[in-house]
């Protein structure tokens, strides 16, 4: 498991032991706190980064469980930003042929970008992720 991320891996870990992972994410650091200007890692990247790490390593029920734990955080606590920057975590943490993420994260952009676009914030958001992703 050398070079993938600790904080990951050991909800992986734990998911082979309790069937579940904790979703706090602000108070971890992989080796160094980061910068005072970037932000922590979000839920939803979490949920994503896990995905991953399940396809990566083939532990099907553990990718269905971060699925269904990404998809339950896009439908109940919906936050566009949060959201948007969930989508190169899930763009380019796996294969093109794993559509799952990639998916909902596509359909709850163009189901909620028509109010969520008029915020600037989330505007200049959406143009940057897009131009990441290869559009929504």
């Amino acid at each position: 498991m050398t070079g993938d991320s600790l904080p990951i891996v050991k909800r992986m870990l734990g998911f082979f032991y309790t069937v579940d992972y904790d979703e706090v994410v602000a108070a971890e650091v992989e080796d160094e706190p980061p910068p005072a200007t970037l932000p922590t890692m979000s839920p939803l990247q979490l949920h994503a980064r896990v995905f991953a790490l399940a396809d990566k390593y083939d532990v099907a029920h553990f990718s269905v469980f971060a699925h269904a734990k990404y998809c339950a955080r896009l439908r109940d606590f919906w936050d566009p930003v949060e959201s948007l920057r969930s989508v190169p975590d899930v763009y380019e943490t796996t294969p093109s042929s794993i559509r799952p993420h990639r998916d909902e994260a596509a359909r709850c952009a163009r189901i909620r970008s028509e109010k969520t676009l008029e915020r600037d914030d989330v505007e200049r958001f959406y143009e940057d992720v897009g131009a990441t992703a290869g559009g929504l």
